[in-house]
């Protein structure tokens, strides 16, 4: 399946090459012969709701000696990495990276060694949390094309650029072009002329990264032709690459859906903001799988409190806000995002920070238990964990733990979910032969069971034990509980609060 872009961004009249939209699908750059004097030139778009505003064209002085269809954004479109040979710092096309303002930038500066050397580096691409660059380094570049080339990566550490090394020989056969890492993280999207199978020329190939290791590169035959692919490019989203065709008339600015067998995974966009604490940047943001514990990455916010992040599909995960010192509350949030789920392409989140006081209340939304029982589900205990320490790092308060549960059910009868039993005493009527002639009623008391659902107080129990299990004295511990009825099946749950006293 495909489909072209808006009549915004092709023209009839004119061509339209190497696609470039940002991961987070806000920020377009492609090249266009729609100038005064039809030489190519690279333009930007952005986005406004499901449209695309008018394309805007980069200034001529900052695009000038460069590699236009090398040009690309950063993770959110804030800036822009051009390709040229004038960087001025060590020879050859250098990266340069400028500031992006709307649809103003600031003035090109070269990005540097270690990423930038004697020979040619052009077209870097970013992992979604921006923490590692992939570009390419060639031994031939001229402005319209490059050969001889392979990809490199870079770690970012204490915010500059550790020395890059080359993909192993499994992406590097020889001349392997324009990487492109996806939403996910570990589809990295590439083009060569020396894998197979090839369909002529430059071929378009991705390659996952698994446990460390990258696969080899499949062919993608659902967009390859007999003549060079090259430039393609896929948002957060992960449903749909983007390339240039030749149309009827022009070239083309076309999404092809993915092939289930080679679609990366889906990403949800994480838009968040810190306030409360006095050092917004000092806020550590991460995200924990809960089934495996492991953390997939650790970000501080900017000094306003701002940060974007992305969580790929196929797990459950914890997003947490921490402040610097244990004595502050913490932001936690779960997101379901397993194979099979429906989730949206962001969310937007407030993480407040402060110290909590008596009279706060915190519902505990990550907290939850195996169902039927009063056993903590695995995926709690990193919330859990992260109390535990909130309630070390205020020993002055006592905290009341409350568990309330919308739902309850009673029955004389045992089924599904009613195991707990609740001894009751009847009395019974019975009719008594006093003799052959008389009888008389008696009052007779039997105990019968009552089946319900109501776990409440072994479920607040069960977190006292673990608290007091972490190092919490028991007497800073208070339990309370209810269960109500709750007749409407999409309003019953379990909901578990921690409030200082």
């Amino acid at each position: 399946k495909q489909r072209k872009l808006g009549p915004a961004l092709n023209n009839p009249s004119f061509n339209y090459w190497a696609p470039y939209v940002s991961l987070d699908g806000n920020t377009l750059l492609f090249t266009c012969d729609f100038t005064e004097d039809s030489n190519p030139a690279t333009f930007i778009a952005l986005r406004q709701g499901v449209d695309w505003k008018e394309p805007v064209l980069i200034p001529k002085k900052m695009t000038a000696l460069g590699f236009t269809k090398a040009f690309t954004v950063d993770v959110d479109g804030k800036a822009l990495y051009i390709t040229s040979s004038r960087g001025g710092s060590l020879g050859g096309f250098d990266i340069l990276v400028s500031k992006i303002t709307g649809t103003t930038f600031s003035d090109p500066q070269p990005i540097g060694a270690p990423i930038n050397s004697a020979t040619n580096e052009a077209g870097p691409t970013f992992s979604p949390d921006g923490t590692t660059m992939y570009f390419m380094r060639c031994t031939k570049m001229d402005f319209n094309g490059a050969s001889e080339c392979k990809i490199a990566m870079a770690k970012k550490k204490y915010g500059a650029w550790e020395k890059p090394i080359e993909l192993p020989a499994v992406i590097n056969a020889g001349n392997s072009q324009m990487p492109r890492m996806l939403g996910d993280g570990v589809t990295l999207l590439f083009s060569s002329n020396k894998h197979q199978p090839n369909k002529g020329g430059m071929d378009l190939y991705i390659s996952r990264l698994t446990d460390g290791q990258w696969e080899t590169p499949i062919n993608l035959d659902f967009v390859n032709t007999a003549k060079d692919d090259i430039y393609a490019s896929a948002s957060t989203a992960g449903l749909n690459l983007l390339k240039d065709v030749t149309g009827a008339r022009k070239s083309e600015l076309v999404e092809f859906q993915f092939p289930p067998e080679v679609k990366p995974k889906a990403v949800m966009r994480i838009v968040g903001i810190v306030d409360g604490i006095t050092e917004l940047a000092k806020a550590n943001v991460s995200l924990v799988n809960l089934e495996s514990k492991k953390t997939q990455f650790n970000l501080n916010p900017d000094e306003k409190g701002n940060f974007v992040c992305y969580i790929p599909e196929g797990a459950i995960y914890g997003l947490f806000v921490d402040a610097p010192t244990d004595n502050y509350r913490f932001f936690s949030k779960r997101y379901d995002l397993t194979a099979g789920k429906k989730f949206g392409n962001i969310d937007r989140i407030t993480a407040s920070l402060k110290i909590p006081k008596a009279g706060d209340d915190m519902e505990l939304t990550a907290v939850s238990f195996k169902p039927f029982s009063s056993e903590i589900e695995p995926t709690s205990l990193v919330d859990l964990q992260k109390l535990s320490r909130l309630m070390k790092g205020n020993p002055t308060l006592k905290f009341n733990v409350d568990v309330s549960f919308f739902g309850l059910e009673k029955d004389s009868a045992q089924r599904e979910g009613l195991t707990e039993i609740l001894p009751d005493t009847a009395v019974y009527t019975m009719q008594v032969q006093v003799d052959s002639a008389t009888a008389e009623s008696r009052d007779s008391l039997a105990v019968e069971n009552i089946y319900h659902n109501d776990r409440t107080m072994k479920q607040a129990n069960t977190l006292v034990d673990y608290f007091v299990n972490q190092g919490i004295q028991q007497e800073r511990l208070i339990v309370t509980q209810k269960a109500l009825p709750e007749p409407i099946a999409e309003k019953r749950r379990t909901v578990v609060y921690l409030k200082a006293r």
